[in-house]
């Protein structure tokens, strides 16, 4: 009796499933590769008895929740998009996201009016 064993490979597996991600194949094996600003799950429960998935997945990682971010530390809020995050100054600060400053940018058409004091000395 012959007995023959087939190679692990990415073309005779389904257990590195991701459109964020891709599978490399190693000597007699493979591995699993997240694309960048994605990790890899890991094994869900996927019944009553608490069984898992053999199969693993690229999940999107939340940079702003893991401080993975550089927006601005103090004047910009951080939203995280699918695989990166986006920065975006606070209210009251202007600029990019990633450096914000004092100030408000003043609309096309809009006319800003600094206030103008009186001192008087008796």
């Amino acid at each position: 009796m012959t007995t023959i064993i087939f190679p692990a490979n990415c073309d005779a597996n389904e257990k590195c499933i991701s459109r964020n991600g891709k599978c490399e194949n190693t000597l007699g094996s493979f591995r699993c590769l997240c694309d960048e600003g994605f990790s890899l799950s890991l094994p869900k429960p996927v019944g009553d008895d608490n069984s898992t998935s053999s199969s693993t997945d690229c999940v999107d990682d939340d940079e702003c929740a893991l401080g993975l971010h550089h927006c601005h530390p103090t004047a910009a809020r951080c939203t995280n998009t699918n695989g990166s995050y986006e920065c975006a100054c606070l209210p009251g600060f202007k600029g990019d996201g990633f450096e914000c400053q004092v100030g408000r940018t003043v609309e096309k058409n809009e006319f800003f009016f600094a206030p103008s004091y009186s001192f008087f000395l008796f």
